[in-house]
């Protein structure tokens, strides 16, 4: 009969980590469960299987930063990420009126770690 062999240690990923942390010994059929860091998503399958082989089940999964849509534009304002594409977590953006508006709100807005803005947004108003 073939031997079973167990498995090493599941592969670790960055940004993330695995339920197995106390195991010592991995057996055919075990399970290890992977999340991600706080600001981080997983992607692919969040569980691996230790195989017969001596291997885990593939492909393991990442752990992808998250990021906010673009900022919303607001009338008679601009802000200050217009030249960027990406919106990581933590990022401010900073709003601003055209000349004979007032700024009414929080000037700026900060990418959480769920993806989305932190704030309602600010309104420009003419000044009269």
């Amino acid at each position: 009969p073939l031997a079973v062999r167990p498995c090493p240690m599941p592969p670790e990923v960055a940004n993330g980590k695995h339920n197995g942390q106390d195991q010592a010994v991995f057996t055919t059929g075990m399970f290890v469960r992977y999340t991600c860091n706080p600001g981080y998503y997983l992607v692919g399958n969040a569980a691996v299987s230790c195989r017969a082989s001596g291997n885990w089940s593939q492909p393991r999964p990442r752990c992808e930063e998250v990021t906010c849509p673009r900022p919303p534009r607001i009338a008679n304002g601009l802000h200050s990420g217009q030249s960027s594409d990406r919106f990581s977590r933590g990022l401010t953006v900073s709003y601003s009126c055209k000349e004979g508006f007032e700024l009414l709100g929080n000037a700026s807005i900060t990418c959480t770690d769920s993806g989305v803005w932190s704030r309602t947004l600010p309104r420009c108003e003419g000044v009269w």
